[in-house]
């Protein structure tokens, strides 16, 4: 069974309000690479309290001795890494981060949002902070693109994209080999809901995983809502077929938190990296900004997107699947008997069945 379990030490970046951080409101979305022996965490924030404009930072760690709690740098004096002003994008706002490693780079891919339609941009860095633009790469006119982010992983030299489209179910991929250009989308999983299932109603920021032959998708899921996951699902897909993904039989991987915990409300950006023979992910949630361990909980549980930033905000967490298994040994592997059960992050303790 592939279970992800939340660290002890959650959340692993809090946002920056009453602090001297650069960002402000919140601590969004997760683009995470292993590069040049360093753990790469990409992540968006306001810059100031009231969000003028959002930019992108990272945080980065050794992988020698990563655990995923210690030895973070968090890089104050270069902070944001890459801003509008960057891009010559004016009032523009970064959104949606996520990273890939290909043909000895680093990739960021991010939605552009200000006053015209969403699209995806991307940059390109040989050391991971200093970034070039390379422009639009998909935009709704050229790309049947739903403006959620993306996730993007190096397939053998090819890169593999996957992204939502604007109905919110759908999902598609796409393929590169410049990083920038991409070809037609093909439909890789459909609009057919399951009553009942923990995505039902939408599935937003996905993250991709390669492990020969298959490709994984992490996605955020929502049962009820446009753009407020409730849990993370997973999906995966023979390399040679990118219009055939397969549901893991044991969704969800990742629950959000119970009420009262700084996660309680959603889930976004589930990014999964293999560390020295490990499995983390690290992922944005959203809470009510007085909830940290409190068991009184202000409504950010059944909120939806709408409430975001006015009474919810953000943190980036971190989970771990202690296996050293790989992910197809997992995929098929029943692991344990009975339900699954939500673990408080503060006391250890068992709060209840999760809703599966």
């Amino acid at each position: 069974m592939i279970r992800l379990d939340k660290s002890l030490n959650n959340a692993t970046l809090e946002h920056g309000r009453d602090t001297d951080e650069w960002y402000g409101l919140n601590v969004l979305n997760t683009g995470g690479v292993i590069f040049n022996d360093t753990v790469f965490i990409y992540y968006r924030g306001p810059v100031g309290t009231y969000e003028p404009s959002h930019s992108i930072g990272v945080i980065t760690a050794p992988v020698s001795d990563f655990n995923g709690k210690v030895n973070w740098n968090y890089h104050k004096d270069i902070n944001p890494i890459l801003s509008p002003s960057d891009l010559s994008l004016g009032d523009a706002k970064l959104a949606n981060v996520s990273a890939a490693v290909y043909d000895g780079y680093v990739y960021l891919y991010f939605n552009v949002k200000d006053t015209g339609p969403y699209r995806c941009a991307v940059a390109r860095s040989s050391d991971g902070f200093n970034f070039t633009d390379l422009g639009n790469c998909l935009t709704p006119s050229s790309a049947t693109f739903g403006g959620g982010g993306c996730g993007v992983v190096d397939v053998d030299g090819t890169l593999v994209m996957m992204h939502g489209v604007p109905t919110g179910r759908e999902t598609s991929c796409r393929t590169s080999t410049d990083g920038v250009v991409w070809d037609n989308f093909a439909l890789a999983i459909d609009d057919s809901p399951i009553a009942g299932s923990c995505d039902e109603y939408s599935r937003v920021t996905q993250r991709l995983i390669y492990e020969d032959p298959y490709i994984y998708a992490f996605i955020g899921g929502s049962p009820e809502f446009e753009d407020w996951p409730e849990a993370f699902i997973l999906y995966r897909a023979h390399k040679a077929n990118l219009q055939s993904w397969e549901r893991y039989s044991q969704n969800p991987v990742f629950l959000r938190g119970s009420a009262g915990t700084w996660d309680e409300g959603a889930l976004w950006s589930p990014t999964v990296l293999k560390v020295n023979n490990e499995w983390y992910m690290f992922y944005e949630g959203a809470g009510s900004d007085s909830a940290g361990g409190s068991s009184n909980s202000n409504g950010a549980r059944d909120d939806d997107y709408y409430q975001y930033s006015s009474t919810n905000f953000s943190r980036i967490g971190l989970a771990k699947d202690n296996s050293l298994k790989t992910l197809t040994e997992r995929w098929s592997d029943p692991g344990m008997e009975g339900d699954y059960y939500v673990r408080s992050l503060q006391t250890g303790l068992y709060l209840g069945e999760a809703e599966v």
